[in-house]
């Protein structure tokens, strides 16, 4: 992952922000005080924000493994590194913590059902997506939320 992140713009009160898992990851791991800041105005009610349970669920993933990592429980912080490893994986702890008190506490999180896993289909062969990134972008079509906040250049082609 790149640690850089675009410059953001100053939302205005009201506006509605759907967050990809690369910014709420950042901003949970303490790696971009940009995106911490971005989550502030969600937490006093001044932007709505809202994420996924699918966008959620990858964000827990990267969280289990960073700290897993960064407790020296494994050599680097991929799948392949903790798959199997239940003793490990039972040792974490901190990452369920930042999820719920930090994400959920601050944003939305929109269902994922059926409907926006067969709405997703059309978006991946329209715009080249992987499948998370069209479930995402699915999600800010059928709720109407027209501004997504990501750091993947493979939104860079949407309108």
């Amino acid at each position: 992952m790149s640690g850089a992140i675009r410059a953001l713009p100053s939302l205005p009160a009201g506006t509605e922000i759907l967050l990809d898992a690369n910014v709420l990851t950042y901003a949970l791991n303490g790696r971009s005080g940009e995106c911490i800041t971005l989550l502030d105005p969600c937490a006093a009610g001044e932007v709505s924000g809202f994420t996924t349970v699918d966008v959620l669920s990858e964000v827990c993933h990267r969280l289990m493994l960073a700290e897993a990592a960064f407790r020296g429980l494994i050599a680097r912080s991929n799948a392949a590194n903790l798959q199997g490893k239940a003793h490990v994986v039972r040792q974490l702890s901190e990452y369920w913590g930042r999820i719920v008190s930090a994400a959920t506490a601050r944003v939305a999180v929109l269902p994922l059902d059926e409907f926006r896993f067969r709405r997703a289909h059309p978006l991946r062969v329209d715009y080249g997506l992987m499948t998370n990134d069209s479930l995402l972008l699915a999600a800010a079509d059928l709720f109407g939320i027209a501004a997504l906040v990501t750091n993947d250049s493979d939104f860079d082609a949407v309108p």
